[in-house]
């Protein structure tokens, strides 16, 4: 496999890297995907029991064990690096213009904190226990992101943590928005060195 590798281009580094990825156990991709929905509930919860700061402070142990044990944390550093801006300006662009309300801490116009962290957790998720989607087709990706993308929105709406649009156009954009995203990310994500 590094051979073979090697031999289309790919580079010793990026070679590494790929076989190290096929190599991730189950349960570290197990752990990891617990590891998401620990932080996505913590998050949707605090806003409806107001501990924002407990669930901030949650997530941000969970990115930072991530990051400390996990088996490709400069990665993961370079995929929130670009990730969360992706985010951050999906969601304050929802609530702006789509009717979107997000509840919580947040500094003027943009998506709250607790949003912030579940993109970052998210990010995490890319080359660990949602690498699985990097096997389909982009236009699966693109169909897996279209449907489950706004059942999170919506759970986290019914949840307390947000408010849906009253028109419908709101939640056909964010289902779009994330049929586009989904293979994006995947791509990239994929793409990214672990070095």
């Amino acid at each position: 496999m590094l051979v073979s590798s090697l031999v289309t281009g790919l580079g010793p580094r990026r070679a590494q890297a790929n076989l190290h990825l096929q190599h991730m156990t189950f349960q570290e991709k197990l752990l990891n995907f617990l590891l998401f929905q620990s932080g996505w509930w913590a998050c949707i919860l605090s806003v409806k029991y107001d501990l924002e700061l407990a669930a901030l402070l949650f997530t941000g142990i969970l990115t930072l064990l991530q990051l400390r044990w996990g088996s490709h944390a400069r990665a993961n550093l370079r995929i929130i690096a670009w990730v969360l801006p992706l985010g951050i300006a999906l969601d304050s662009l929802l609530q702006i213009f789509m009717g979107w309300t997000f509840y919580g801490w947040s500094i003027a116009y943009l998506s709250p904190f607790w949003l912030w962290m579940i993109w970052v957790l998210f990010a995490i998720t890319l080359k660990s226990s949602m690498a699985f989607l990097n096997h389909l087709h982009p236009l699966l990706q693109a169909c897996i992101g279209l449907v489950m993308g706004p059942i999170s929105y919506i759970a986290g709406a019914e949840l307390g943590a947000a408010s849906m649009p009253s028109n419908p156009s709101g939640v056909y954009v964010l289902a779009l928005a994330w049929a586009v995203i989904t293979p994006i990310v995947m791509k990239r994500s994929k793409n990214q060195d672990l070095a």
